[in-house]
């Protein structure tokens, strides 16, 4: 089967084709292309790429948590406090959890050492229920008591 001459419409031609067009276009001319290549292919080539497909693992991309959008969104979410005792505003993530207040009038060491004891103090906390939950891990269920058989009538 001879293959057609690709000839450009004449708008193309003259240059006055809009994006849309172009893009049209070009996937009109990209799919004639594959189906010309299938075509023209014996059908154990086109069953040897699919079970070739089928055979490789799949890899999935690395992913950067630090810049993904849904993880992002998930610790926006989680209210935090400034680390200056005696403060109760919100703080703001990007400023080191502190307020707008002290990110401006608290020194830059001061704000590192204070940030610092603030993730300490978050580590202890997670850490105490783990380590009572080890020492006496009976004490936190509730036992069921037997109850005694009922007397007969």
């Amino acid at each position: 089967m001879p293959r057609k001459k690709k000839t450009a419409s004449p708008e193309l031609r003259q240059g006055h084709a809009t994006i849309h067009q172009r893009i049209a276009r070009a996937a009109h001319l990209f799919t004639q292309e594959i189906l010309h290549i299938l075509g023209s292919s014996r059908l154990e080539e086109i069953t040897s790429l699919a079970v070739e497909e089928k055979e490789r693992p799949l890899k999935a991309a690395p992913v950067d948590r630090r810049r993904s959008a849904e993880f992002l969104k998930g610790i926006g979410r989680i209210p935090v406090r400034c680390p200056v005792p005696g403060c109760t505003a919100r703080g703001i993530r990007s400023k080191m959890n502190f307020c707008m207040e002290h990110s401006a009038t608290v020194p830059r060491a001061e704000q590192i050492r204070l940030r610092e004891e603030q993730k300490a103090s978050r580590e202890r906390a997670h850490q105490l229920p783990r380590t009572a939950a080890k020492k006496n891990p009976t004490s936190t269920r509730s036992k069921k008591v037997p109850q005694p058989a009922p007397l007969p009538a």
